[in-house]
């Protein structure tokens, strides 16, 4: 049981020292919306724009405060894709 503890313990130790760091994420501390009077979308939103086209390969970034609408979308991203199945057969 005091292993158990133990291990516990240091585990939080080691995740308090390195935190997960955001720069493998999203940029959301940048100033990006808020430089554009607009508010930074939060969460997994779907990039829908207010003239009704839409990018499924993308969130949306920043929101209208006011309606709440999505008014930019983060760059789309190319990244292959994963799979289990070699294709070599």
């Amino acid at each position: 049981m005091k292993s158990v503890i133990c291990l516990f313990l240091l585990l939080l130790f080691v995740i308090s020292i390195n935190p997960i760091n955001e720069k493998y994420l999203y940029p959301v501390k940048d100033e990006h919306c808020e430089i554009q009077n607009l508010k930074k979308a939060y969460g997994p939103t779907m990039c829908i724009l207010k003239d009704g086209t839409f990018n499924l390969h993308t969130n949306c970034r920043c929101v209208d405060p006011n309606t709440g609408d999505c008014e930019e979308c983060y760059p789309t991203v190319n990244k292959p894709f994963a799979t289990l199945i070699d294709d070599r057969f």
